[in-house]
């Protein structure tokens, strides 16, 4: 049987592969070759019990706090890199046999052998947890859609938008630490992204007390990210939209 699509739905697909195709997950068992980070290096066996453990953590996350991801079909790997730790995708190569959604959530053995805190991890597992839940939520050509805007705002919104979920699940505290120690083991121009695109500990944590005392106004934030500490203020607010 031959599957007819329109142009459109072509051409979306096709930029779905190529940008996507840049996104290489290593598996446990190509590892191989070990990896020179900083004072990280990896062999085979790490990423087998990376990928162990995550998946561990993330079945208790799972129960505890995302109900909505229970059955899902989640597939854990893991992946190299001198910057990254933890990634999430959803798979285009099901969308495209027609499969069904899976979730492809990687990590870098390094977050363990360079320490990173225990709650730090749990946290940062519950940011891409709450990717792998807005993907889920999402049809497949909503999910296709965010490839075109996940750069420059449109990145720091959506990863933003995605700490919010963690911190009002309770996570803020083990995301503070988590951003901490990243900030410590990637340069300095991988910190200045990184505070970009994502909340900072301060942030995350004038985040965390406005949520305590006025839930509401909170809520409103995943309707306007705020892209800095100033946004978190009404009066910095409009001092920003003069600037």
């Amino acid at each position: 049987m031959t599957i007819r699509r329109s142009p459109a739905e072509r051409a979306l697909l096709s930029a779905a592969v190529l940008a996507l195709s840049g996104s290489i997950f290593i598996p446990d068992s190509a590892a191989a070759a070990p990896l020179a980070f900083g004072a990280c290096r990896v062999v085979a066996e790490d990423h087998s019990a990376a990928v162990a453990r995550v998946s561990k953590i993330s079945a208790r996350v799972i129960e505890s706090n995302f109900p909505k991801l229970v059955g899902r079909s989640i597939e854990f790997r893991s992946f190299e890199s001198n910057s990254t730790f933890f990634k999430t995708r959803f798979s285009v190569s099901r969308y495209l046999t027609f499969r069904g959604t899976r979730i492809l959530l990687s990590v870098n053995p390094c977050v363990f052998k360079l320490e990173a805190p225990p709650d730090g991890v749990e946290a940062i597992i519950a940011h891409e947890l709450a990717h792998a839940e807005n993907y889920f939520e999402r049809n497949a050509f909503e999910r296709l859609g965010l490839i075109r805007l996940l750069d420059g705002d449109s990145l720091a919104r959506f990863e933003r938008r995605t700490d919010l979920v963690a911190i009002e699940r309770g996570y803020a505290p083990g995301l503070i630490k988590y951003r901490y120690w990243l900030y410590e083991n990637v340069t300095s121009k991988q910190v200045e992204k990184k505070r970009r695109n994502y909340f900072s500990p301060e942030e995350i944590a004038a985040l965390d007390a406005i949520m305590r005392s006025d839930p509401e106004r909170f809520r409103g934030f995943y309707r306007g990210v705020p892209l800095g500490i100033c946004d978190l203020f009404p009066a910095g607010k409009a001092q920003r939209s003069k600037e």
